[in-house]
């Protein structure tokens, strides 16, 4: 009986490895490849000095006061040290799966020498059966060999792939992500390499998801901490000096609200955690100034706290877009990713035309969205938990506004909100920013002037109380005496 041994490939085997020599890393184990736990272990002290500790050991006591002393170019070296170290250990893991069909293909073309030196053994190197199986060998050989080749040239020569940049960004920066999301990032990343129709959906869950660095250093304070409270003093002159042209008829409580509340939220800049300031809620007709009030303010810190806070003017438009879902992030979610991203201690957040706040499908979102807790924000954008609620994300400090002209009718969501009733301009304030428009204006005549007195009185006649109206007449009247 003749015993050759002849090795072809399946029609499964061979779509499995077109597949691989398409993504080669198509088999990488995520899990391995992002299990930092020895790494940071061995750099125990720097996750402590980078403030991410309480993130990377989260049930761990972690003991501070053995730490070496460090200057910051050494912590900026470790770092650099731990940088890298997470790095090899991605490339450790890429190189593992690349070099799987050699390993494959050695496998293969071992048994086929055992398989071949047995039949000589039995039959003899001279026979029938001892020539086919030293010729099948050879041939099957030749085309097995292909697996170390394509390794060899992939290792050379690594394959781009949108994922690749991504999964750098996650091996560099973990420690600052929320441990949380660890596990959900891990399976998107699986999902974006394996899936290939899920994988546009699942790289754009990752690309959002790898700017929560929540834990990521704050930037230095641009102005010593000991003279933060003449910071909060000046803000609150600007506030007086603001409101002095406007006809507040609630004896000041409208700026002791917006004073109080700036305050916090400058402390909780500097890291106050035990303060932050309460959701405000703007009540008035339009055109009276709520919006260029938010960004004047928002002006200011960038004045006195340079590069400090970003600004958000968000839109709502359903229930979805404000609280998010498993497929949408919400504003406040957004709100986050843009900070980080900017690299800002905290944000300044703008929601205008907030009628939504009495339909009656958006007041139970809006009640879970401003739930008075502004160190922490629930979302089930990444999934829930067993009990079903959203996964908790750490809440840098947010300075919150939402605008509207009607009263916020249910009386539990209402109490939420610290509510200002935004005064009147007084009629010189509208006289000043009616000429501020002439002289702004592409259309008038240049050099129109036209005496205070003439625009007070068309102001009165048309009993115009905010700058909307006043924008969108001035031109009219303008031209109209320029006639």
């Amino acid at each position: 009986m003749l015993m050759a041994t002849c090795v072809t490939p399946t029609a499964s085997f061979a779509r499995e490895h077109t597949e691989e020599s398409k993504d080669p890393l198509m088999r990488i184990n995520y899990r391995d490849a992002f299990d930092q736990t020895k790494i940071h272990e061995q750099y125990k002290d720097l996750m402590i000095r980078l403030s991410c500790d309480r993130n990377v050991f989260q049930n761990d006591h972690i003991n501070t006061s053995s730490l070496p002393d460090l200057d910051a170019d050494q912590i900026k070296a470790v770092q650099k040290e731990f940088t890298n170290a997470c790095i090899e250990q991605l490339q450790k893991t890429r190189h593992w799966v690349i070099m799987q069909p050699a390993r494959e293909t050695v496998g293969i073309l071992s048994l086929l020498t055992l398989a071949t030196l047995a039949t000589i053994e039995l039959v003899g190197k001279e026979s029938m059966g001892g020539s086919i199986s030293i010729f099948s060998t050879c041939i099957n050989a030749v085309y097995e060999f292909r697996g170390i080749i394509r390794s060899g040239v992939n290792i050379a020569y690594p394959p781009a792939h949108p994922l690749n940049a991504l999964e750098l960004l996650f091996a560099t920066n973990q420690c600052f992500i929320s441990k949380e999301l660890w596990p959900i990032i891990i399976e998107k990343f699986t999902v974006a390499r394996q899936n290939e129709a899920e994988q546009r959906n699942a790289m754009n869950f990752l690309e959002f998801s790898l700017g929560l660095t929540t834990y990521q250093p704050p930037i230095p304070m641009p102005i010593n901490p000991h003279k933060i409270h003449e910071v909060i003093e000046e803000l609150n002159t600007r506030i007086d000096t603001f409101f002095a042209q406007y006809n507040d008829q609630s004896d000041g409580q409208a700026c002791r609200l917006l004073k109080i509340n700036t305050a916090k939220f400058v402390l909780a800049l500097t890291g106050d955690t035990a303060l932050s300031s309460r959701y405000i809620y703007l009540h008035g007709p339009g055109g009276i100034g709520k919006t260029h009030f938010v960004r004047t303010l928002a002006q200011w810190f960038q004045e006195l706290l340079p590069d400090t806070v970003c600004f958000n003017d968000l839109i709502i438009t359903s229930a979805d877009e404000l609280e998010g879902n498993r497929t949408q992030p919400g504003s406040m979610l957004r709100v986050l990713r843009n900070q980080l991203l900017g690299k800002k201690r905290g944000s300044i957040v703008f929601m205008d035309e907030a009628t939504w706040l009495n339909s009656p499908d958006m007041v139970s979102a809006a009640k879970r969205v401003f739930n008075g807790n502004q160190s922490k924000l629930s979302t089930s954008y990444f999934g829930s938990r067993m009990d079903g609620t959203g996964i908790d994300i750490a809440l840098p400090p947010m300075l919150i506004f939402v605008a509207s002209n009607e009263d916020i009718k249910d009386l539990a969501l209402e109490s939420r909100f610290d509510t200002i009733n935004f005064p009147m301009p007084m009629p010189q304030l509208l006289i000043d920013h009616a000429l501020h428009v002439a002289k702004n204006s592409k259309v008038l005549p240049i050099a129109r002037i036209m005496p205070q007195e003439k625009i007070l009185s068309w102001i009165q006649k048309n009993k115009f109380n905010n700058f909307r109206a006043i924008e969108s007449k001035i031109e009219q009247f303008m031209m109209a005496k320029s006639a």
